[in-house]
């Protein structure tokens, strides 16, 4: 593993950083995510996909990383499961436009 130390501009405190696992964890916040998608999500349904973004990345041992403005980061697999699953439980409604997104994405 390669590690170094990063640390934003308004931190005195940098903590190390393992590279390869930045590479394998890149993602998006949930409001990003949803804007790729073409999904409109409301706030309530935000949470709670933030909740299970959040306990699937716990449980599946995955990063979570924080932007500077306070959203989290989550891995891309984790939020295809749960934004899938949300729209099974039809907690986000698809449109044409969302459904040829998702699509591309998957692929």
């Amino acid at each position: 593993m390669h590690f170094i130390h990063l640390a934003p501009f308004w931190s005195s405190n940098p903590a190390p950083i393992d590279l390869d696992l930045v590479h394998k964890q890149l993602g998006f916040s949930i409001s990003a995510y949803a804007t790729i998608r073409g999904l409109k999500v409301d706030v309530h349904v935000a949470k709670l996909l933030t909740r299970k973004a959040w306990m699937l990345s716990q449980k599946y041992d995955y990063a979570v990383a924080t932007t500077p403005d306070g959203d989290n980061v989550y891995h891309t697999d984790i939020l295809k499961t749960v934004f899938d699953k949300a729209i099974d439980d039809r907690l986000i409604r698809v449109s044409e436009y969302s459904s040829s997104v998702k699509n591309s994405i998957a692929e």
